[in-house]
């Protein structure tokens, strides 16, 4: 893999950007000699862990019931202030 320093990709970022999107390879960016980031590619066809999990949550929850919840809230309505 590539590597950038940090000051480097901040002077060309456009062109890190562009070699990164043309060939697809990421690029590892450094500081102070040690990988700190990647520049990698945007994957179109990948899930995000929002929708993986949305979709977890759809499967999981649809067969059960809320059987035995009772509201935690009381009926006081709580102290009174006087100012």
């Amino acid at each position: 893999m590539e590597s950038l320093s940090f000051s480097e990709v901040r002077t060309h970022l456009a062109q890190a950007l562009q070699q990164v999107e043309m060939t697809g390879k990421p690029i590892a960016i450094t500081k102070h000699g040690k990988p700190c980031a990647v520049l990698e590619p945007f994957d179109k066809n990948r899930d995000g862990f929002m929708n993986a999990l949305e979709q977890w949550h759809a499967n999981n929850q649809a067969d059960k019931v809320d059987e035995g919840f009772e509201p935690v809230r009381t009926e006081d309505k709580g102290r009174e202030f006087s100012w």
